[in-house]
């Protein structure tokens, strides 16, 4: 996500984490917390107003899996 604004009555990044949608409408540094040691997936969009995805080469980071090995 480059280049655009968020707000919360405009364009908005959602995030699906494993089978969990957040919408982020300001940015900031956000911490994940309780992930368990098996595969995740992290999913980031760049959203209109209305949820609508916002075409474009940046706007949508694919399916990302990642494995949490061990607790720091």
């Amino acid at each position: 996500m480059v280049n655009t604004s968020i707000a919360e009555s405009g364009n908005k990044v959602k995030v699906t984490l494993n089978t969990t949608e957040f919408i982020i409408d300001k940015w900031a540094a956000y911490t994940i917390e309780g992930l368990t040691k098996a595969e995740n997936t992290i999913r980031i969009q760049l959203v209109d107003k209305n949820n609508n995805l916002i075409d474009g080469p940046f706007n949508d980071s694919g399916d990302r899996s990642f494995v949490i090995s061990k607790s720091i």
